[in-house]
């Protein structure tokens, strides 16, 4: 009887020490609860940026651009060789 009295109160005990590290497991994982919040709106940010500027790049305006600026370079380079073929 003495060894099931011994476990008895040893369970008991377990359970006490469970019971009272809850708070502290709860309050961890509130912080990374908290943390994994913080870093997903840095990241919904990020993203929205990076949306915007892809946008940017893509516009008519920006592609115009590059159109004019390598239709310039081509017939430059167009130029210089039909001098030096000719």
């Amino acid at each position: 009887m003495g060894r099931v009295k011994a476990w008895m109160m040893e369970e008991e005990w377990r359970k006490q020490e469970t019971m009272e590290s809850v708070p502290d497991r709860l309050d961890d994982a509130i912080d990374q609860i908290e943390e994994l919040r913080d870093g997903l709106g840095k990241s919904s940010s990020i993203i929205s940026t990076l949306k915007d500027d892809l946008e940017r790049a893509n516009s008519f305006k920006s592609k115009l651009k590059d159109y004019l600026l390598g239709g310039l370079f081509g017939a430059i380079i167009g130029i210089i060789l039909s001098i030096l073929i000719l």
